[in-house]
C-alpha cells in the first residue's frame, strides 16, 4: 500500500520523534519494526503510526519539513523509505520496539 508524499512526510516526522539517538540505525530498525507490524495488521505504516503504537503525541504528528536536514530527519527518512521499499529487514521481522520481541522469542 503505497503512501502520498504527504502521509510519508508525517511518517517520517513520527520515526524521527520515537528515536532518541544520533545514531542512523536506530531509525532504520524503527522504520522496519513499524513496517512489520503495519503488514501483519494489513494496514500502511502511515495507518498505524497514527494510533497508540506511537507515543508520539497526536499533536505532533504532523509533516517532517523538506527543510530539516538534520542528521535524525536524514536517518528517519533512510529508515522510512528502505523499509517501504523492501529492503533487506535487520530486525529479521520484529514488530514492537518496547523489548515485546526480546522477550517473547530471545536473541537470534
Amino acid at each position: 500500500m503505497a503512501l502520498t508524499e504527504e502521509q510519508k512526510r508525517i511518517v517520517y516526522n513520527i520515526i524521527k520523534l520515537e528515536g532518541t539517538s544520533n545514531g542512523a540505525n536506530e531509525y532504520l530498525w524503527l522504520a522496519h519494526t513499524a513496517n512489520n507490524e503495519a503488514k501483519h495488521r494489513g494496514i500502511t505504516m502511515y495507518d498505524l503510526l497514527l494510533t497508540g503504537y506511537s507515543s508520539v503525541p497526536k499533536s505532533e504528528k504532523t509533516e517532517l519539513p523538506d527543510t530539516n536536514v538534520s542528521a535524525n530527519a536524514k536517518a528517519a527518512r533512510a529508515g522510512v523509505d528502505s523499509a517501504l521499499s523492501y529492503e533487506i529487514d535487520p530486525t529479521n521481522g520484529a514488530r514492537f520496539w518496547d523489548g515485546t520481541d526480546f522477550l517473547a522469542w530471545g536473541a537470534s
